[in-house]
């Protein structure tokens, strides 16, 4: 799942960070 997130979201020209400790995936939105 987490792969596929980030496909989608890089290619929308967002960033993807991973904190492995929680678990948790941010994705941080390019400003227009």
């Amino acid at each position: 799942m987490e792969n596929n997130i980030r496909f989608v979201a890089e290619n929308l020209g967002c960033d993807v960070l991973w904190d492995a400790n929680e678990r948790k995936v941010t994705i941080i939105y390019p400003k227009s």
